[in-house]
């Protein structure tokens, strides 16, 4: 994504151990890395983009650290892990190792400045995982897969995320 645009990019390695620990760096880490980015890009608007299972953390991290007015864009996430369990059985294990028992997982709102990106056609994030609302705010840009999707740099794609 870098490069194809005027954005700097920045990958953050997070905790994959378990939520918990991913919650604990979020309030203890994470604000001084955003700190850091922002100084990386003359103090430019930061925006999260979570794909697949990081757009549960991506919407994690704008709702607790960025506040209601930011903007984020999210690729096929996964807001909703235990939904996509029932839906997928595949995933059940590594969702369980992550989030722990399924019951407690607090499926993700989006919030009015989210903007949402979809797949067609995928199979590891089924339509079928989002509300009405959700499917109605999604932007369809072109990729019908997965894959396609969360690894779309395309110019419509960035066009439309700014």
């Amino acid at each position: 994504m870098a490069d194809a645009g005027p954005y700097t990019v920045v990958q953050v390695d997070f905790p994959h151990t378990s939520f918990q620990e991913f919650e604990s760096w979020c309030k203890s880490d994470l604000p001084k890395e955003i700190q850091n980015w922002k100084k990386l890009v003359n103090d430019e608007k930061c925006m999260p983009l979570g794909r697949s299972s990081g757009g549960y953390l991506a919407a994690y991290v704008q709702k607790h650290l960025f506040g209601n007015s930011a903007k984020i864009a999210l690729l096929c996430p996964v807001l909703d892990p235990s939904r996509r369990v029932e839906l997928r059985p595949k995933f059940a294990d590594k969702t369980k190792e992550f989030f722990g028992e399924l019951d407690k997982i607090v499926a993700m709102p989006l919030d009015a400045h989210a903007k949402l990106y979809l797949a067609e056609r995928d199979d590891n994030v089924p339509l079928e995982v989002f509300t009405e609302e959700q499917i109605g705010r999604g932007v369809f840009i072109g990729p019908k897969t997965h894959t396609g999707m969360t690894t779309c740099a395309s110019t419509k794609f960035l066009a439309d995320i700014v």
